[in-house]
């Protein structure tokens, strides 16, 4: 009796068995990986978008402070300075979110988000249309890079990639 042919039969069937564990291990393994990354993706574009809407919110909050202050109108300082401090409060949880998210672009982030409130000139008795105009630009453009960073980091990452095979 020739015991050969039974031990290649045992040995293939223990090393299609391991070779399946292998592959069904490392295709979960990838296939986890990819619904993190996803559920990331989805995260961030929700907070960034809600970043982005509170930074302009605020921005024209800060907007029409400062045109009251230039224009010294007292009642309206006062309406307008509760609207800017609730848009700026509500800054601070999608700016934390967002920095823990994507340290990559942590600068990016914390320029638009000061660009804002550097529109506040409350300490500045020297203010003026110019310096409010100028500060205005400053923060959307600031905005604007943040914008452009964010897509390059999302694109990185793989946002926008087709799913289809």
């Amino acid at each position: 009796m020739n015991i050969w042919p039974t031990l290649i039969t045992v040995f293939s069937g223990l090393v299609g068995a391991f070779g399946g564990a292998v592959l069904a291990g490392a295709l979960k393994t990838r296939a986890d990986r990819a619904t993190r990354l996803h559920e990331w993706l989805v995260t961030v574009v929700d907070v960034y978008g809600e970043l982005i809407r509170v930074l302009s919110d605020h921005h024209a909050a800060m907007w029409d402070l400062e045109a009251a202050r230039l224009r010294d109108d007292r009642d309206e300082i006062a309406t307008t300075l509760t609207a800017s401090l609730i848009t700026r409060s509500a800054m601070s949880k999608p700016h934390a979110q967002l920095l823990v998210l994507c340290p990559q672009v942590a600068d990016h982030i914390d320029r638009a988000v000061q660009a804002v409130y550097d529109m506040d000139t409350a300490m500045n008795p020297g203010r003026t249309p110019e310096l409010l105009t100028e500060r205005r630009a400053a923060a959307k453009t600031a905005r604007r890079e943040l914008s452009t960073a964010m897509a390059a980091l999302l694109r990185q990452a793989g946002a926008g990639t087709s799913l289809q095979p």
